[in-house]
């Protein structure tokens, strides 16, 4: 509680023109003295404001000092202004932190002969996002900052979302603000050099899209499935199997049921179908998809390149929607014939 005198002694000594603004300003300012916190027993660090540019916002909370005679943590309102002993309400909608000093500075120099007013960001407000393109979930979202001092990141947005599809392309991610020319990101060099700037903080009101890729690599595309803002392994996902199966139709595969929960697969789909037919053409096997783009895309699959030499990225990880079209060879090997009769991909040997 802040008395009369106590008041106008430090008013005084802020050097107010107004000799009677003391005691008029008595009654206004005893309730702010409540949200004064008691000085701290050990300095502070100053939190890291998680982007020079970050604009100001309602929900963004302060830390604001002046003349070190009174403090206090101030959160801006809904309609972006702050209420402050002397100067009232404050508009710092859209500002950085350093224009925000500047303003206060301005404003207080109406009251205070040589003011000295330090702005710090303690909390960012939750941001609201839009993504769009190869995930698994657009939309909007609200996104929370992970700790009071960072903004959240690009991948914690994807990751939001349902995370990126198996078609995405990460190479060519775009973040784009109101009235400043789109950002391109490159996560594939986040996840292969570990380069972290890559990662982008976000601000609120941003876009991301995620655009779908050009061409078909299968063993980046394992590497992303495995990444942390790829869509999760342990949902079943519903795909299709036709052509030359014992059982054609809609499966759900995967799932917390799945084999140590490992992503979807070809070999998965085949064996949920009953498996292969003595008359398939496993050289020719084929994944279509339907992006979200509205792009179709077709990939092949060679299955006796896997059986044969172990190349994993011919099993192919799946994605909900996908059809997997198993040919019939006009002519079958008997080596072929011998090598899926003893396989789990062909029918009773599972």
């Amino acid at each position: 509680m802040v008395s009369p005198l106590s008041l106008g002694h430090c008013l005084h000594r802020l050097g107010l023109y107004a000799t009677g603004a003391a005691f008029a300003l008595t009654a206004s300012l005893t309730p702010l003295a409540a949200q004064i916190p008691p000085a701290p027993s050990e300095p502070r660090s100053a939190p890291t404001v998680p982007d020079a540019n970050y604009p100001l916002g309602p929900g963004d909370r302060l830390h604001i000092e002046v003349l070190d005679e009174f403090e206090g943590e101030y959160q801006i309102s809904v309609n972006g202004t702050l209420a402050l002993p002397l100067i009232g309400n404050v508009n710092l909608r859209g500002k950085t932190v350093a224009q925000a000093q500047q303003l206060l500075l301005k404003q207080y120099l109406t009251y205070v002969r040589y003011p000295d007013v330090t702005v710090r960001l303690l909390a960012t407000r939750p941001l609201e996002i839009a993504i769009y393109g190869e995930v698994s979930a657009p939309g909007t979202y609200l996104l929370a900052p992970e700790d009071s001092n960072r903004a959240p990141k690009l991948t914690q947005a994807i990751a939001q979302s349902g995370g990126v599809t198996r078609a995405a392309d990460v190479r060519q991610v775009e973040i784009r603000r109101p009235q400043q020319p789109p950002q391109r990101v490159d996560l594939w060099q986040l996840l292969q050099g570990g380069q972290i700037e890559q990662d982008v903080a976000l601000r609120d009101g941003d876009t991301i899209f995620i655009p779908t890729a050009s061409t078909v690599n299968r063993e980046e595309m394992r590497q992303l499935a495995a990444a942390s803002f790829a869509a999760p392994a342990d949902h079943a996902i519903e795909i299709a199997v036709v052509g030359e199966v014992t059982r054609p139709g809609t499966y759900a595969v995967g799932g917390e049921e799945a084999e140590d929960q490992e992503p979807p697969t070809v070999t998965q789909a085949l064996k949920a179908a009953g498996g292969i037919t003595h008359a398939s053409d496993v050289r020719k096997i084929q994944v279509r998809r339907l992006t979200r783009t509205g792009v179709p895309q077709t990939i092949e699959v060679n299955l006796w390149e896997l059986l044969k030499t172990g190349d994993l990225s011919q099993d192919v990880i799946l994605q909900a929607g996908d059809t997997v079209v198993i040919p019939k060879a006009a002519l079958v090997s008997p080596e072929e014939t011998r090598t899926f009769g003893r396989g789990q991909l062909c029918p009773g040997n599972h």
